[in-house]
């Protein structure tokens, strides 16, 4: 009779305890840089030279995985051409914390199953993120059945711009934002456009 409880005890473990191979396994973060590499690779000994990257698109989707916040602007600068324009660096866009919108989950649900996907040839999105690797499950949904299936032909995945950054952590502070007491970098496509804007503006004060 001690047999029965031994049995039921090894099925019970047997039960309590699924092979690994039957494990729900987590979807891998995207990895900007290790993707952004790849891409470049594709590239090399091509006669033809890739093409210049997109910063601001008709949609920009910044990504913050470690508070799990997804924002949105829609401000760009379209600059076609221009002689000494660096255009691996972005624009300066005058950006302020009025112009970043904090999406609900419903609102980016909404944007990434019914907006974006209806898009024209015309229109471009760019997917912008504080981190090397985004994990947030609904835009890494997001990437591998829209981007990654070529559902979309225009688009961009890139970390976060110098002045998206700081003009967002002045936003989820919520502290007094005023880009001439900030000290920019010459990362941008005119170097001291910003500056010489700044100088012009207290001449005239």
């Amino acid at each position: 009779m001690k047999t029965v409880p031994s049995l039921l005890m090894l099925f019970s473990c047997i039960a309590c305890s699924k092979p690994d191979s039957i494990q729900t396994k987590e979807t891998p973060p995207y990895v900007v840089s290790k993707i952004d590499s790849t891409l470049k690779a594709q590239w090399v000994g091509s006669s033809i030279p890739p093409p210049p990257k997109v910063f601001y698109t008709d949609y920009n989707f910044i990504v913050d995985n470690k508070s799990e916040q997804v924002f949105l602007h829609r401000k760009k600068f379209m600059l076609f051409c221009g002689t000494g324009v660096d255009f691996t660096k972005p624009d300066f866009l005058y950006l302020t914390p009025e112009d970043f919108k904090l999406l609900s989950k419903d609102e980016i649900q909404s944007y990434f199953t019914d907006t974006l996907p209806n898009l024209n040839n015309q229109q471009a999105i760019v997917l912008a993120s504080f981190q090397d690797s985004i994990k947030l499950k609904e835009v890494r949904t997001f990437i591998d059945s829209v981007f990654i299936a070529r559902n979309i032909p225009r688009f961009n995945i890139r970390m976060v711009t110098e002045e998206e950054r700081i003009v967002l952590e002045h936003k989820k502070q919520n502290l007094p934002y005023f880009a001439d007491s900030i000290q920019w970098s010459d990362n941008f496509t005119i170097p001291f456009i910003h500056k010489r804007k700044r100088i012009n503006s207290r001449t005239t004060q």
